[in-house]
């Protein structure tokens, strides 16, 4: 015998409705650090808080480049940023923001957050330390 309520139904009618797409993207703000000479890289990750397939597009400030400016996923997706330090002086660099639309079947879909505030620490010199790593069993 069925359920009188099959949780797959969400509902006592059996009417049950997917979870309207959200996207959301993260990190929420993006805060790195370069010397005045090369340039850093980080990966933004867009993800559907619901269900259907998003379609999304991305603008970029003058010093940020993406891999990827516009694409589709069902349920997540990453995107390479990378960002030019060159000729910048030492210190915080405001650079902008990124803004991220999105939507689903051509309506726009709430984006979370939808600009993303985007700083470059410049130094005079940056060095990379590695620890070493020992594994028991």
């Amino acid at each position: 015998r069925e359920a009188d309520w099959p949780m797959h139904r969400q509902n006592a009618a059996r009417t049950g409705v997917a979870a309207q797409a959200t996207l959301r993207v993260d990190p929420g703000t993006i805060n790195l650090l370069a010397d005045g000479r090369t340039t850093a890289s980080l990966m933004l990750s867009l993800r559907n808080g619901g269900s259907g397939s998003i379609n999304w597009s991305l603008q970029t400030p003058e010093r940020v480049s993406a891999a990827q400016t516009s694409g589709s996923f069902g349920v997540a997706q990453n995107v390479m940023l990378t960002i030019n330090g060159n000729g910048l002086g030492v210190g915080v660099h405001d650079l902008g923001s990124l803004t991220v639309r999105a939507s689903v079947n051509g309506r726009s879909i709430e984006t979370i957050p939808a600009t993303i505030p985007v700083k470059l620490t410049v130094v005079n010199e940056l060095h990379q330390t590695f620890l070493p790593l020992t594994l028991k069993k």
